[in-house]
């Protein structure tokens, strides 16, 4: 078994020209102990924590790693910086320190609770949890019936989905349980997507539904988007982030977390940030904490860290990242959603089978497919060739897979594999 050690060393670098509207970067030693070996194994450099990238218009999580020649390596490359020594803060300093910890100890004490099974199952007391789930199965039912016709199909399934919406009407939930992150909230998004679907088929076959299945949809339809306004209430978030403010949240992170301007304009730019009540509690402490790195690390006495010995390459690896990401957003999200579509839709087929699901087109099923994060990994060979493993991975907004990611490699620019993962 082999660990990591945690004082690996860390350089920043300022990239010339952006990726995924990135502009800084932070990547430190991939050092792995191996116990059974009694050695530490340098493997490259990594970045030193997932970044939020813009692909495609859309937040992704986003990290690579870089290999030098002639790694894994039992030996560490030369030149490692010169530690700083710590000095004794200020009155003032220590102060502002205190006070920020005062800011995160409230913010951490806002969190609200996680959803536990306790909290999950307080919803069916304001719902038949039987009535409901009989309607629901009993709606699959007709509509996974390969022996009716689709007018029948469509009409009696429209029907039973219709049927559920009195109850969903008299539904009351209190304050607390309007929220997106629980189980409860998935099962509505759900009973909205087979809603759609029955729909979808009826209007292109032009059948006759009941005509309280519209109904049904714009009902659950508000009332989801109400229950993600309840869990950004109870979050502390304002509203939802545009595209546009996220751009501007990436930029003053990259200025305030790596740029070269003086520690107290950094220090206004994390106050901005940590400030924003569009963002998550969790990023909000992060900027606090980091506020208080940068506040400490400038009464730290300053000696010149020597630079990285394989800056140059690391340089050339990125360059070549930003090449092969240029190549992904030309690609369009619309190309990958289906590329992935078609390579996984017969295990689709037998998933939503055996979960006794109702069936999606394959355009429905492109259409519900989403970029969750990507790594990619280069190495440099002896004669200073650089390769390119991207490994992007995708969520199901339907959770087809029962939690299980879709995942694609592509090497050098050209797709290798398309599989589910986890």
């Amino acid at each position: 078994m082999e660990n990591k050690p945690d004082n690996a060393n860390v350089w920043k670098f300022r990239l010339k020209d952006k990726i995924a509207n990135i502009s800084h970067v932070s990547l430190k030693e991939d050092v792995w102990f191996s116990p059974e070996h009694m050695k530490l194994w340098f493997y490259g450099y990594r970045t030193s924590k997932d970044y939020k990238a813009s692909i495609w218009g859309k937040k992704t999580d986003f990290s690579f790693s870089i290999a030098p020649p002639g790694t894994p390596a039992d030996k560490l490359p030369e030149a490692p910086p010169v530690r700083r020594k710590a000095a004794k803060l200020s009155p003032k300093r220590q102060a502002c320190i205190d006070s920020l910890k005062l800011k995160i100890k409230e913010l951490k004490a806002r969190l609200p609770k996680l959803p536990d099974e306790e909290m999950e199952n307080r919803y069916w007391d304001y719902l038949d949890r039987q009535s409901f789930m009989d309607s629901l199965q009993s709606a699959a039912a007709v509509w996974d019936n390969k022996e009716s016709d689709i007018p029948v199909k469509c009409f009696e399934t429209g029907k039973r989905l219709t049927g559920m919406l009195p109850m969903l009407k008299a539904m009351r939930l209190p304050d607390e349980l309007m929220r997106d992150d629980t189980k409860f909230s998935i099962v509505l998004l759900r009973l909205l997507q087979f809603a759609k679907i029955v729909e979808e088929n009826a209007g292109k076959n032009n059948i006759s539904l009941p005509e309280g299945l519209r109904d049904l949809i714009d009902f659950i339809d508000d009332f989801t988007d109400r229950m993600i306004d309840g869990g950004n209430k109870l979050f502390g978030i304002e509203r939802r982030i545009t595209m546009d403010e996220h751009n501007a949240v990436m930029e003053m992170d990259g200025e305030a977390m790596f740029g070269n301007k003086p520690v107290e304009e950094r220090l206004a730019m994390l106050q901005e940030l940590w400030e924003n009540r569009l963002l998550s509690p969790v990023d909000r402490i992060e900027y606090l904490e980091q506020a208080i790195n940068l506040i400490r690390n400038q009464e730290h006495k300053r000696t010149e860290a020597e630079p990285c010995p394989h800056r140059e390459l690391i340089k050339r690896h990125i360059a070549a990242i930003g090449i092969y990401m240029k190549e992904l957003e030309n690609d369009g999200e619309r190309a990958w959603r289906m590329r992935m579509a078609k390579g996984l839709y017969g295990s689709l087929v037998s998933w939503r089978e055996a979960a006794g699901e109702p069936p999606l087109t394959l355009e429905d099923f492109a259409g519900q497919i989403d970029l969750q994060s990507m790594h990619i990994k280069t190495k440099e060979s002896g004669d200073g060739i650089v390769s390119c493993d991207m490994e992007l991975y995708f969520r199901d907004r339907d959770d087809s897979f029962a939690g299980h990611i879709m995942y694609a490699l592509v090497r050098n620019g050209a797709v290798k594999e398309i599989t589910l993962m986890g």
